[in-house]
């Protein structure tokens, strides 16, 4: 699992190499992979937080999201997962168990395990010469054993009877996340407000429930582009709001350097009077300031909004990235 991740980390980074689609493929291919070697023995499904090994690996889901979204380590493990489009990691191997189960029920390998079980069970209780009736009852048996209990949990996981599954199991994983997103909010008493631009495109919010749209702002960016997006999106960022929050030296205010109001992207791409100049090319076809959502939750916004990020020059990470993107254009 180290030399996946060390390789994810060489081949990507903030501002250079594999894209963010590119290498949001990689880690579920090669380091996702590596994480669940072996879940359908090991892996333990339960409701709410994720327990046992399920919950010490997530840490590794961590550091391999922010690897591939260039983002700040303060940035939540919540967010990191719904930027990248990327399920939990115990809800994932949720539905890999489920798979699991399924395959050796349909082969009839599962019942063979089964009578297998009940067999050498009774064997060893005559053996130790205990009841003769305790041991002819294969059925009571049969639901002590952890492949029995395992199928009545993906049954009730599925909502019928393994016989009937699809065995589509994204569509459960779906759902448990956004149960778990929606319940998350209501624990924090966040409200949940749909966006939508003037021509009834979507517009992915700064903070939205699980959707597979925010991978779309992504197409035709480079990594240092993804990062800046990414950043700007979830708020920590390199500018003097979040690192005055960090608690960086040197940052003594959260000020921006117009003294109207924090340093921030939005504040910067909207109000900042230092940048009135250069906040035409922001605006749309038809010369209208675009909104905020609309620059960092549509594709094309996003673009714009990047590319004019890094020629604030505010933002020192970027800098040699805006030399070798820009500059010669």
């Amino acid at each position: 699992m180290d030399t996946q991740m060390l390789a994810l980390k060489r081949t990507t980074a903030s501002t250079w190499g594999a894209t963010m689609p590119k290498a949001r493929h990689v880690y579920q291919a090669v380091v996702r992979s590596a994480l669940s070697y072996g879940a359908a023995v090991w892996h333990q499904p339960a409701k709410g937080k994720p327990k046992g090994l399920a919950a010490k690996l997530q840490k590794q889901q961590r550091l391999g999201l922010q690897a591939v979204l260039g983002a700040f380590k303060a940035t939540s493990t919540r967010r990191l997962e719904t930027e990248s489009y990327v399920p939990p990691l115990d809800l994932w191997l949720h539905g890999r168990v489920a798979q699991f189960q399924a395959r050796l029920e349909h082969s009839g390998m599962a019942q063979k395990i089964r009578d297998a079980c009940s067999t050498i069970r009774n064997r060893i209780l005559r053996r130790t010469r205990r009841q003769r009736s305790a041991s002819i009852q294969p059925a009571s048996a049969q639901l002590t054993t952890p492949g029995t209990k395992r199928r009545l949990w993906v049954e009730e996981w599925v909502g019928k009877p393994l016989q009937q599954w699809d065995r589509q199991e994204k569509k459960l994983v779906l759902r448990d996340w956004k149960e778990r997103w929606h319940a998350e909010n209501r624990r924090l008493g966040r409200i949940v407000r749909p966006s939508t631009d003037p021509g009834n495109n979507q517009i992915v919010p700064e903070d939205p429930p699980p959707t597979e749209q925010v991978l779309k702002l992504h197409k035709d960016l480079r990594k240092a582009e993804s990062a800046l997006l990414v950043q700007a999106r979830t708020g920590h960022i390199g500018l003097a709001k979040f690192l005055y929050s960090r608690r960086v030296p040197g940052i003594v205010t959260a000020k921006c350097q117009c003294t109207a109001g924090h340093e921030t992207a939005r504040h910067i791409a909207l109000f900042c009077t230092k940048e009135a100049g250069r906040r035409q090319y922001l605006q749309d076809n038809t010369g209208r300031t675009q909104l905020y959502q609309t620059l960092v939750g549509t594709n094309e916004g996003a673009r714009r909004f990047v590319q004019w990020m890094m020629f604030s020059n505010r933002l020192s990470q970027f800098a040699l990235a805006k030399r070798l993107l820009f500059d010669g254009e």
